[in-house]
């Protein structure tokens, strides 16, 4: 089974290489052969990973995941080639800044789409064998519905709701939203919120575009990751935000991009949260 490793934005700094090479070592020792990318020195370093991508697209992984993810990556979704994408079949996993490009390959392909680990951080720490094991059982044809485990979950609502898992890093999902490369949230949609907030402040704001683009009024529901509000306070006034539009149906918990272990989500597909048991299922 092949899986690639791909750059987005930059070639992978040297300061990162020994641990570009850890991932590649371990994929290795797991039977993968691994595709990786050519970090080549050139005026025109953004051409270069773009034709980059499309030649290890061409080799048709099983599996890809963006060596490290950076902010900015508006023109590499522009250009990218999507009828290609949909026609390679590869199942893209990623988190934070490559939640756009995610949701685009959503948008514009059938391609299978994970919201996990990258390449490098994810796979060079204590936890990566548990996250090899649970991303693999992502990816296996025969897998089966299961509970999401939580950190320090809380849950607000009163029924099973059922709905489309749309978003991750809210910041750069926001970003793109009104750029047309992202699908509109609709009725039948739960929104991810990933990402740091680092005061009262952002909380406030991301609300606040929430809102401005109509898509608190659509959701279904709402699931939070524990490092998007990591202390009482923070929760508090995220909780008073929401009360203030009465949106109800919200969990938090989840282990997301800041998280030793990142819960794996399959994105465009059907997401369960039992308010009753207080369970997410997958």
């Amino acid at each position: 089974m092949k899986i690639a490793a791909f750059n987005i934005i930059d070639s992978v700094e040297k300061n990162d290489i020994g641990y570009f090479e850890n991932s590649v070592e371990f994929f290795k020792n797991k039977g993968f052969k691994v595709i990786v990318p050519e970090n080549k020195m050139t005026d025109n370093k953004q051409e270069w990973i773009e034709k980059d991508f499309e030649r290890i697209i061409n080799r048709k992984p099983f599996i890809a995941l963006p060596t490290f993810c950076k902010a900015n990556e508006v023109n590499f979704i522009k250009k990218a080639n999507w009828k290609k994408i949909k026609k390679s079949k590869v199942i893209f996993c990623g988190n934070s800044f490559i939640t756009p490009f995610l949701n685009a390959i959503s948008k514009f392909t059938s391609n299978e789409v994970l919201y996990g680990p990258n390449f490098i951080s994810n796979f060079n720490l204590e936890s990566k064998d548990d996250t090899y094991v649970s991303l693999i059982k992502k990816i296996s044809i025969k897998h089966d519905i299961e509970e999401i485990q939580l950190n320090n979950p809380k849950f607000f609502g009163k029924k099973i709701v059922k709905g489309n898992l749309i978003g991750g890093e809210i910041t750069s999902f926001l970003e793109m939203y009104k750029s047309g490369y992202i699908s509109k949230v609709t009725k039948k949609d739960i929104l991810l919120i990933d990402g740091i907030f680092k005061d009262k402040e952002d909380i406030k704001k991301i609300i606040f575009i929430l809102k401005r683009y109509k898509i608190l009024n659509k959701v279904k529901g709402i699931l939070v990751c524990q490092s998007v509000i990591d202390n009482q306070e923070m929760l508090k006034i995220f909780l008073s935000e929401m009360q203030k539009i009465k949106k109800t149906n919200i969990a938090i918990g989840l282990k997301g991009m800041m998280s030793d272990e990142i819960n794996i989500l399959k994105l465009n597909k059907e997401i369960i949260i039992n308010f009753k048991e207080f369970k997410i299922l997958q």
